[in-house]
Formats: structure tokens, sequence, C-alpha cells
């Protein structure tokens, strides 16, 4: 069986295929035109990255304004996308776009190495860049090395002062102890001497008294002999 294709028949055909093609087009999310293509970022400084298309799905990363992006999939309102370091998962489509921003349209491309010997001195470069990176850590490290041994010689210097405190606090009340005990002693013998010297007054006290009647009694005796006499 011979199937013939006129001319018209072809332009119909090629006629319909378009017609197709542009409902299939008008009937998708604007994003979702674009799937298999690069995109970017805009409208938000950093945009978070989810497992699933919700708003409730766990971040998986973020992609930040001006990032391109690749565009996988579209759903509800969610864009399936993966970044140049493999980072994949769903946006919100109404921060995409396929114009890139205009300090990245403006941006000249880098000039890529492509002799080995300019890959040669690229890396040069960069192992050199790391290296001086290292000379600055390194020499940050070591200066917090010597401050913290500075701290440490200080710490000590202070417990050391602080065990001395404390050595010459105990001393001072050992000595307040000492003072007080001193102290009583020195009132227990002040009453001691006091009480001795208020016997002692007293008993010379007496004595004085009874000289004094003794003297008087005799004085008495010798005035009434004299008063017999006569």
């Amino acid at each position: 069986m011979q199937i013939s294709v006129t001319t018209g028949d072809f332009h119909t055909m090629k006629k319909n295929v378009a017609v197709i093609f542009i409902l299939i087009m008008l009937s998708c999310p604007p994003a979702a035109r674009c799937l298999g293509t690069d995109m970017y970022v805009v409208d938000i400084p950093a945009l978070n990255v989810r497992a699933d298309s919700n708003e409730k799905a766990n971040v998986v990363g973020i992609v930040k304004a001006g990032q391109k992006v690749l565009a996988l999939s579209s759903a509800g309102g969610w864009t399936l996308i993966e970044t140049a370091d493999g980072l994949e998962g769903w946006v919100s489509i109404r921060y995409l776009s396929t114009d890139p921003p205009s300090e990245i349209k403006d941006e000249p491309a880098a000039a890529q190495p492509t002799t080995l010997r300019e890959k040669f001195q690229a890396v040069t470069i960069e192992n050199q860049s790391l290296k001086e990176e290292n000379i600055g850590l390194t020499t940050r490290l070591n200066e917090q090395t010597i401050q913290m041994g500075a701290m440490e010689d200080s710490f000590q210097a202070l417990k050391k002062d602080a065990d001395a405190y404390h050595q010459l606090k105990d001393t001072l009340v050992q000595k307040e102890t000492e003072l007080k005990e001193k102290n009583n002693r020195i009132a227990a013998i002040e009453k001691k001497l006091i009480d001795q010297y208020t016997a002692v007054a007293i008993k010379w006290s007496l004595v004085g008294a009874g000289i004094l009647l003794v003297g008087y009694m005799m004085g008495a005796r010798t005035k009434k002999k004299r008063s017999s006499l006569l």
C-alpha cells in the first residue's frame, strides 16, 4: 500500500503541529516553558531550597540573588532546580527568571585557561594564594598562642596573689585570736592584782584601826589612873 502526501497535506500537518506546540506552551506556567535551561534568582537576597514542593518541606540549602540555576521540572508554583555545585531542590517559581540581572549581563566573561601552561600558572597562583593565607593563619595562631600564654601567666600570678592573700588572712585571724587570748590573760591578771590590792588595803585599814583603838584605850586607862591619884 502506497501513501502519497501532497504539498497541501504537508503544509496542513505542519500548521497543526505548530498549533499544538503553541497550545502546549500556553498551557504551562512561564517557568515551566524554560525547563532544562538556565534561570536566575531574582527579587530576593537569598532563596530557600526545599526538599519538596511546599513551604513546610525541609530546607536543604539556599541560592542567592543573581545565582544561575538549572530548571528541571515544575509543579504547583514550584520549580525543581539544580545548582552548579550539585544542590538540588524545589524553589518558588516567582523568584526565578530567564533574564539574568543587569550586573550579570554587563559583566564580561572571565577568561578561562586553555593551554596546559596557563592552567599550570593558574594553579601556581592559587597555590601561592593558599600559601599566603596559610602564613596569615599561622601568624594569627602564633599571636593567639602568645596571648594565651600571657593570659595563663596572668592567671597564675593572680592565683599566687590569691593564695598569698588567703595565707595572710589566715595569719591575721590567728594573730587576732592570740591577741584576744593575751588580752583575756591580762584582764585576769589585772583583776587578780586589784583583788590583792583591795585585800591588802583592807588589812592595813584594819591594822590602823586596831592601833588607833589600842592607843585610845591606853590613853583612856592612863587618864583614869591619873584621876584616881588626885
